[in-house]
């Protein structure tokens, strides 16, 4: 039986049904996988004890998953010839006048397709820091997806920051595996090697024992003024990358949703797809969703930001959360919901 993942990433338990169990990957949202059809009985989480298990043995808690016949996709934007994200975005203070120049951003995710023409003048490094299928051809668009909404800027769609320059760093795996030493080796590349990177996105989620082995190369990151950007959740489910301290986590949430922001996120928005960038040998042009889609556009919305004002490096961090939440409205005077607007508590 195929089922897909949800909004959120999803551990792979080894060897057992449990919380506990060893966990060493993370499957991304929208990945496919294949269960064999049994629930099984293992640990409580959020109230559902029932698990899915793999032919290699490794488990998945079954709220994670969707079966494939029964997907709901948000909302599709209405194809234009056109799409202009900086004309669609809605803030309290106007979109900032920058356009991402001199701004350097790295993209922690699933690789991005260098051979796209809409990419490939943006991006300046490419590092596959994968522990296995290391220099696979990349199938995985979802890096793709993300760099889009920063970069593009072609007749199809213009992204928020075209200016920006991109540092592709691997560390998720064509299956959807967030792999975490891949992680930890290229924030320590960018540490290590003193690359200039002015913000971080990482458009994904890990369990809490990486946070910790993370978390020291983050402080010395946000210590040089580097800005990351987290995909923090959704209305219901907060992703465990917003225990990262001192990172700025986004939000989405759905139109049903009681509560549409909470306190982990800076800003969140109301979730639907949107077009963006592919792998051009598949799909040129495809569509992104989820905290995934809201992570890169905040990082578009930042290094327009910061390109355009002058702001020394420790105010940096308190300059950019007061940008975002300054230019956000508060959910409780809002009558109606629009896509492309921030909200906040």
């Amino acid at each position: 039986m195929k089922v897909i993942v949800k909004n959120n990433f999803l551990n792979v338990r080894v060897g057992k049904p449990s919380v506990n169990a060893p966990c060493y990957q993370y499957l991304a949202p929208g990945s496919e996988l294949e269960v064999d059809g049994v629930l099984y009985e293992g640990d409580s989480y959020e109230g559902t004890t029932k698990w899915l298990k793999d032919e290699a043995g490794n488990y998945y808690w079954a709220g994670g998953v969707i079966n494939n016949n029964s997907i709901s996709k948000p909302e599709i934007i209405k194809d234009e010839a056109n799409f202009d994200l900086i004309k669609k975005i809605v803030l309290k203070g106007g979109i900032p006048k920058g356009d991402g120049k001199n701004i350097t951003i790295a993209i922690l995710d699933s690789g991005i397709d260098i051979s796209h023409p809409s990419l490939t003048n943006s991006i300046i490094e490419s590092v596959d820091f994968l522990s296995s299928d290391k220099g696979q051809k990349i199938t995985n668009n979802h890096g793709s997806l993300v760099a889009g909404l920063i970069v593009c800027n072609d007749s199809i769609l213009k992204g928020l920051a075209p200016e920006s320059k991109i540092r592709n760093y691997r560390v998720i795996d064509n299956n959807g595996y967030v792999d975490s030493k891949a992680l930890f080796d290229s924030l320590a590349y960018i540490v290590n090697n003193n690359i200039h990177v002015d913000i971080i996105n990482l458009s994904l989620d890990v369990g809490d024992d990486v946070i910790e082995i993370i978390q020291d190369n983050v402080n010395k990151l946000i210590s040089k003024g580097c800005i990351i950007i987290v995909s923090g959740g959704n209305a219901v489910y907060i992703n465990s990358i917003t225990n990262l301290k001192g990172v700025i986590s986004i939000g989405i949430f759905n139109t049903n949703d009681s509560l549409k922001t909470k306190p982990n996120y800076i800003v969140s928005y109301l979730n639907n797809s949107i077009k963006s960038t592919g792998v051009a040998v598949q799909k040129a042009y495809d569509y992104i969703s989820d905290d995934s889609a809201y992570a890169a556009i905040t990082t578009g919305l930042v290094s327009r930001y910061i390109s355009s004002e002058n702001i020394q490096k420790d105010e940096l961090q308190l300059r950019v959360i007061d940008f975002l939440k300054n230019n956000s409205f508060p959910e409780k005077e809002e009558n109606k919901f629009e896509i492309f607007k921030p909200y906040k508590i």
